[in-house]
């Protein structure tokens, strides 16, 4: 995965992150009442009911800027235990506070503990509300963030992995379902649901049907350009990720169009860069390599250089780039799901073009394999280095080549 989509995928996060959190203070109004302490901004703290008083604190830790994560756990979990008290076990006030509970977890990087309140959540639901109801959506989202948000944890090796993990094809499917369902009886957010689906199953590579995933894109694509017009900001990400699917696709011809019909909507609209003209630029590059239009692709190799702050610290990564036919060379054997069984490493320069040059071994466990490595890997297209806003040769890179079983 491209860094800039990374990046984007945490943006996503944190957008989510802050509408969970937007939610549960909503909640404050429907139990406890809006009073504010003017003075320091928090809920006020003077309610007798043990439920109002602890959510009023639970509140409180969610706009406090020094309360912790496990701040905010207890805080929500002695909330819920006397809500559910005050409410009852199977109310559904008290599934919205294990909802916050469930989060709040999440949050915390407690994944098994979220795991298992987001579901329970998710039975209520499918209980007592039916599995085609929005409440039923949302929560499946939650789910399936809270898988995303595991994978993206920094820390993800010292956590145990929750036992919804081997749910996730069923939970895609079912909300892809339920998207379907909710569109034809609440058309008037059929957009959000389309979107929110949408950016959950791409969001999990290989667990859909990519033409599924391509459908329910191009019902997103065609009614937001309707609804908000071609140069919305909706319209753009809606074309972007269609983008994205058909790229997956290989669908080369269909994933220009609408790369280009991003670029060309971000020229006229904006003055600045924006994460998806990173991503687009760098998508076009590989698009053009595969139709042997090197010359269309030095245009973005040499945008997404001028776009991204050129960091030496940091290896490059390649906009395009062929991986050699181990086959021709291990007798048959070679396999891309393989373990690796070498290592070559490569000294090389990228042209101000985005050219790869200059390029010797510094290292390598498989000689015999050496010039296949060096072959492909002329070919490969880097982001050219800029100084002084123009592009310059990016001297002495290095790069690590994995050669497989």
């Amino acid at each position: 995965m491209l860094e800039f989509e990374t990046m984007e995928e945490q943006r996503l996060m944190t957008s989510y992150s802050e509408h969970q959190k937007v939610l549960a203070l909503a909640l404050a109004t429907v139990f406890v009442g809006s009073g504010r302490d003017t003075q320091h901004g928090n809920v006020l703290v003077t309610d007798k009911c043990p439920f109002n008083k602890a959510f009023m604190l639970y509140a409180n830790a969610l706009q406090d800027p020094n309360a912790s994560p496990l701040d905010i756990v207890e805080q929500a979990k002695i909330t819920f235990l006397h809500g559910k008290k005050k409410f009852g076990r199977a109310h559904r006030h008290s599934f919205m506070l294990e909802n916050n509970l469930a989060h709040a977890y999440l949050q915390s990087g407690d994944f098994r503990a979220a795991s298992a309140h987001y579901l329970s959540v998710l039975s209520y639901h499918e209980e007592v509300m039916g599995d085609e109801s929005q409440d039923y959506f949302f929560t499946l989202l939650d789910i399936i963030h809270l898988i995303k948000a595991f994978k993206l944890n920094a820390n993800k090796q010292n956590s145990n992995t929750p036992p919804v993990f081997s749910s996730l094809p069923s939970l895609l499917n079912k909300l892809l379902s339920v998207t379907d369902a909710l569109v034809i009886s609440t058309p008037e957010s059929a957009l959000l649901y389309r979107e929110q689906a949408l950016k959950a199953a791409h969001s999990h590579p290989g667990l859909m049907p990519l033409t599924r995933i391509r459908d329910l894109a191009l019902d997103y694509a065609r009614d937001t350009i309707r609804t908000y017009g071609k140069l919305s900001e909706a319209a753009i990400e809606a074309r972007f990720f269609l983008g994205k699917i058909y790229f997956d696709m290989k669908a080369i011809r269909k994933a220009l169009i609408e790369f280009v019909a991003v670029l060309d909507a971000l020229d006229e609209i904006l003055a600045f860069s924006h994460p998806y003209a990173l991503a687009s630029h760098a998508r076009l590059v590989s698009l053009y390599e595969r139709q042997g239009k090197s010359n269309l692709a030095t245009r973005h190799c040499q945008a997404v250089g001028k776009l991204r702050v050129w960091d030496n610290s940091t290896n490059q990564q390649a906009l395009h780039a062929n991986l050699p036919n181990y086959a021709k060379v291990l007798g048959g054997t070679y396999n891309k799901s393989s373990t690796c069984d070498g290592l070559i490493c490569l000294s090389f320069d990228i042209s101000s073009l985005g050219y790869t040059e200059n390029i010797s071994v510094i290292s390598s466990t498989k000689p015999a394999l050496n010039e296949l490595v060096i072959n492909a890997f002329s070919t490969w297209r880097f982001a050219p280095k800029y100084e002084n806003g123009a592009p310059v040769v990016a001297r002495q890179q290095q790069i690590q080549i994995n050669i497989p079983n």
